[in-house]
């Protein structure tokens, strides 16, 4: 659990490091995987599901937060990355 502003920031600093990889790696995908043509959908496709998953998650954490309370809101959704 972050224990203040330091501990937020460096926490933050290595979900920035660790999702900065996506969109080059999703890039190669469609390059390697997919014909000229196709590029564009897949790559429209790959941008519009990683906002519509932001866009989809964040009622249900308002709503577990509500529910429970914010820590193991936190530790659910913790747990749930590790699986994927």
């Amino acid at each position: 659990m972050a224990m203040g502003l330091a501990t937020s920031f460096k926490s933050l600093l290595a979900l920035g490091v660790g999702e900065a990889a996506a969109y080059p790696s999703n890039a190669g995908i469609a390059a390697r995987w997919f014909p000229d043509r196709e590029r564009a959908t897949v790559s429209d496709l790959f941008d519009s599901a990683s906002k519509f998953g932001g866009a989809m998650a964040m009622p249900l954490i308002v709503w577990m937060i509500a529910m429970v309370d914010w820590r193991i809101t936190l530790l659910v959704f913790i747990y749930a990355e590790n699986l994927a």
